[in-house]
């Protein structure tokens, strides 16, 4: 009877065995296909979201760029306005010229007029003096005898002598004064004529500038074009970028989607294989054994450190343990800042970070189990020494750091 007893644990210690074994297959089966999943989705979102990054930060650049193009194009159609109103200026001086070169023209040709008639009038005026001398002399009465001889009395020879010798200096008072007449027109035309050289000359150099002005102006206006091309050029360039970052928002928006409906999966299978020590994933562990933390939320000086520190002698390649199980979603080496880390996304919804490592033994979008090595203790980016610096995060997200002490035995 015992043996039959015996018999039947043994046969049901066999059946509890396989029953095991094979679930831990399964399991492992089921982990190693989502661990791949995630790890293709995980890696497609993260190059997505750096495909977005570069397409915001072109589209930034290309609005600095279209900025500086439209700021120096309306700088330009100012100087363009600017050019217009000087030549609008000069080209009203230029008519107040021509209106007055015109008046000058008028004047000067009324004084040529003038001069004209004058200089007839005085060459009139020397003919009839000279035809009345030589009718005087022709006639004989050019001699003083001739004047008493043909005089009946004394008074008759005063009257006519005086009478001949007026009308001689009358013709010459009148052609002295015609003269001076004309000495006087000759001064103002040579004034006026002055006046139109200056006239003319004004109104070349204003035209000149002019010139130089239109010439400017054209040159400003083919600079405006060439903005206006470069602008439009740029828009177009905002309006396509702007177009593939809405097409990556859809994409991203999809695969978080599906990443957040594979982690609900893991996490749901994970708990039906743990059974009761499903609570291994949400019960944290400490990060590194043998070792404790030396600097806590706040630096020494009040400064907030959003984590703690894990240092002592010989810690310097000690391995690094997730605090509990989940998918790593960071596993950087950089040359500054964390320097090697690890960031694991739990199935509790917490985050944890593990920074300044000398080593990772974990890659990106692979399943972790609490305890296991993820990276070994250095002091790689930011570090003035060998120590592990951890994290707890409620989400991804840098800010969202909270004190790790309050999830750490």
């Amino acid at each position: 009877m015992k043996k039959l007893k015996k018999n039947k644990s043994i046969h049901i210690l066999k059946n509890v065995k396989t029953k095991l074994i094979t679930g831990l297959s399964i399991c492992t089966l089921l982990t190693n296909s989502f661990a791949f999943a995630a790890s293709s989705t995980e890696k497609e979102l993260e190059e997505q979201k750096n495909s977005k990054n570069q397409v915001t930060n072109k589209i930034n650049q290309t609005k600095e760029n279209l900025n500086e193009i439209n700021s120096q194009k309306k700088e330009t159609e100012n100087e363009v306005k600017n050019l217009t109103t000087q030549i609008s200026n000069y080209e009203s001086q230029i008519k107040e010229l021509d209106a007055q070169i015109q008046k000058s023209n008028e004047e000067i040709e009324k004084t040529k007029k003038e001069l004209d008639e004058l200089q007839s009038k005085i060459i009139k005026n020397k003919e009839l003096l000279d035809q009345r001398l030589v009718t005087m002399y022709q006639t004989g009465q050019t001699t003083l005898l001739d004047f008493i001889l043909g005089s009946d009395s004394l008074s008759d020879f005063i009257s006519k002598y005086t009478a001949a010798e007026q009308i001689t200096v009358c013709d010459q008072k009148l052609i002295k004064k015609v003269e001076e007449e004309k000495a006087q027109q000759e001064e103002l035309k040579e004034k006026l004529d002055n006046q139109l050289n200056s006239l003319q000359t004004s109104k070349t150099s204003r035209s000149e500038t002019v010139t130089k002005l239109n010439a400017a102006k054209g040159e400003k206006e083919e600079e405006v074009d060439k903005l206006e091309s470069q602008a439009e050029s740029l828009e177009k360039d905002i309006a396509e970028f702007e177009k593939q970052a809405k097409a990556l928002d859809a994409d991203i928006k999809k695969n978080e989607e599906a990443l957040r409906k594979q982690f609900e999966e893991a996490k749901e299978k994970n708990e039906q294989a743990n059974g009761e020590n499903a609570s291994s994933s949400v019960n944290f562990i400490k990060p590194i054994s043998g070792y404790s933390v030396t600097t806590g939320l706040y630096y020494s000086d009040g400064r907030y450190h959003g984590a703690v520190d894990y240092s002592g002698s010989g810690i310097y390649g000690k391995p690094v343990k997730a605090v509990a199980d989940g998918i790593v979603i960071e596993a950087k080496e950089l040359e500054t800042s964390y320097g090697r880390y690890v960031m694991i996304k739990h199935y509790n919804g917490l985050y944890t970070l593990y920074a300044h490592g000398s080593a990772l033994n974990v890659k990106y979008g692979q399943e972790v189990k609490q305890g296991q090595t993820i990276m070994y203790v250095g002091s790689s980016g930011n570090s003035t020494g060998p120590h592990l610096h951890f994290e707890v995060r409620t989400s991804s997200s840098y800010s969202s750091r909270v004190n790790p002490l309050k999830y750490l035995p």
